[in-house]
């Protein structure tokens, strides 16, 4: 009896080193990772400026599963510097900027940069040659 007692022992060690491998540290590696996301807004000599912050979450679940996120519209009148904190997003959320020049932008520049773990991702800008609206995003699936 001793002798069989031993004998599953044996056996079932490796068996239950094997399911003790399976532990939280699989749901650690399948963690979704977090983005920190802030939009840097800057103009200088500005007449008249807009500035639009969208975000979505879950934008490649489809339409239906879509989520509105931390959205800013604002009009500048003079020069500013503005940073809007949106907060983190997950894998599959988009942020976009979009500024229209409302007034004359001659002498004017406008620029906008996503952030992103406060690494720039994107950058659009405006000034007397670039026309008079830009648009930058990031989609965080592709960082």
């Amino acid at each position: 009896m001793k002798r069989l007692s031993a004998y599953l022992l044996f056996l079932l060690l490796p068996l239950a080193t094997l399911v003790s491998g399976c532990s939280d540290d699989d749901e650690e590696e399948a963690a979704e990772p977090i983005y920190s996301v802030q939009v840097v807004v800057y103009g200088h000599n500005v007449d008249k400026v807009r500035a639009v912050v969208t975000s979505t979450y879950d934008v490649e679940a489809g339409k239906d599963k879509e989520r509105a996120g931390p959205g800013y519209e604002e009009i500048f009148l003079t020069s500013f510097s503005k940073t809007y904190e949106l907060g983190n997003f997950g894998k599959n959320d988009r942020v976009v900027v979009e500024m229209q020049g409302l007034g004359q932008i001659i002498n004017a520049y406008v620029s906008a940069a996503i952030l992103v773990n406060g690494k720039t991702e994107a950058a659009c800008y405006l000034d007397g040659t670039s026309g008079t609206s830009g648009t930058c995003a990031v989609q965080t699936r592709d960082l």
